[in-house]
C-alpha cells in the first residue's frame, strides 16, 4: 500500500489575540522567534505570525516584520507566513503589501502570503454572547486587490494562501485559477469560527462537510482547515482522514481543556494524532514540493 500523503502543519501563534484571552501568545521579536523554534523542534511545517508591541497591539511597521522573519530564519527552516495585518490594515492595497516587498528586498522573502478571498462583516459578541461587542468592523478585500496581490507576489515566487471564509470565496479562488491569476496547486485554508467570531463555517464536522463539498470539480489544490475562537481537535480527525492540512495554534484557541498548552505541544499533539491515522507530518522541504514551490 502506498503511504498516505503527508500532512502540512502550521502553527497559527499569535493573531492579535491577548494574552487575558489566550495566555500562551507570544508578543515582541523574541518571544516569537523562540515559539518558532520550539514548534519546528515539535515537527511543526510552517509558522503564521502577526507583528505586535510589547503590550500585544498590532505593530505592522517593517522594522517589526523584518525582525522576526530574520529571527526565525536564524532558527530554523519553518516556512514563513507572515500577516498583511488583517482588519487592521486598512490602507491602500500597494501599502498593505509593502512590507511582503521590502522583506524580499533584503533577502528575507515569505514562504507565503495570505490572502482573504473576500471582504466579510468581521464583529463580535461579548464574552457571554448576550450582545454585539461591535457591530461596524468591516474587512474589505476587493477583487481587484486581492488579483494585485497575486499577480505582485507571483513576481517575487511567493505561494499565495487563500484564507477561505464561505462559499463565494471558494468560488472565487476557482475563477482566479481559471483564468490564470493563481497557479496550480491552490493553496487554500477554510476558515471556521466559533465562540464570540462567526464571520466563517461554524467549527464543526457539519461547517466542514459543507466546505469539502463545494471545492471545484478539477480544482488542483491542497488545503488546511483553521478555526477561530474555537477547538480545532472537534474536526482534527475527520481533516486528517480527508487529506487535509491543519493550521492551528494559541492564536485561535487557548484550549482551555489541555490545560492551555503551548503551541509546541499543541504541535505535538496533532503529531501523535496525525500518526495514528497514518500520515506523517511534512518537512518545510516536503511541503513546498507538495505545493509546486520547488
Amino acid at each position: 500500500m502506498a503511504p498516505k500523503k503527508k500532512l502540512i502543519l502550521e502553527m497559527r501563534v499569535n493573531e492579535y489575540t491577548m494574552r487575558d484571552v489566550s495566555p500562551r501568545v507570544p508578543y515582541t521579536v523574541d518571544e516569537i522567534g523562540k515559539v518558532a523554534d520550539e514548534c519546528r523542534e515539535a515537527g511543526a511545517t510552517a509558522f503564521h505570525f502577526h507583528g505586535r508591541t510589547k503590550k500585544g497591539a498590532p505593530d505592522l511597521t517593517f522594522e517589526t516584520y523584518h525582525a522576526i522573519v530574520e529571527r526565525i530564519r536564524k532558527g530554523s527552516d519553518i516556512l514563513v507566513h507572515p500577516t498583511l495585518g488583517a482588519e487592521t490594515q486598512v490602507t491602500d492595497p500597494a501599502t498593505r503589501l509593502s512590507n511582503i516587498i521590502r522583506l524580499s528586498e533584503s533577502g528575507l522573502t515569505p514562504d507565503f502570503v495570505p490572502l482573504d478571498m473576500g471582504s466579510s462583516n468581521w464583529d463580535q459578541l461579548n464574552a457571554d454572547g448576550t450582545d454585539f461587542l461591535t457591530q461596524e468592523n468591516t474587512y474589505v478585500n476587493t477583487t481587484a486587490t486581492l488579483k494585485f496581490f497575486a499577480e505582485t507576489i507571483r513576481k517575487i515566487s511567493v505561494k499565495p494562501y487563500l484564507q477561505i471564509w464561505n462559499a463565494p470565496q471558494m468560488r472565487l479562488a476557482e475563477i482566479f485559477h481559471r483564468l490564470g491569476i493563481l497557479d496550480g496547486p491552490v493553496w487554500m485554508s477554510l476558515g471556521h469560527s466559533a465562540g464570540a467570531t462567526f464571520a466563517n463555517h461554524p467549527g464543526t464536522l457539519a461547517g466542514l462537510r459543507a466546505y469539502l463539498s463545494l471545492i471545484p470539480e478539477g480544482l488542483p489544490n491542497e488545503w488546511s482547515a483553521a478555526v477561530y475562537g474555537g477547538d480545532i481537535f472537534d474536526i482534527a480527525a475527520e481533516v486528517i482522514s480527508n487529506g487535509g492540512h491543519l493550521a492551528l495554534g494559541t492564536g485561535d484557541f487557548a484550549y482551555p481543556k489541555l490545560g492551555t498548552p503551548s503551541n509546541a505541544e499543541i504541535a505535538r499533539r496533532i503529531v501523535e494524532i496525525a500518526k495514528e491515522l497514518g500520515r506523517e507530518v511534512a518537512t518545510p522541504d516536503e511541503a513546498k514540493e507538495m505545493l509546486g514551490m520547488s
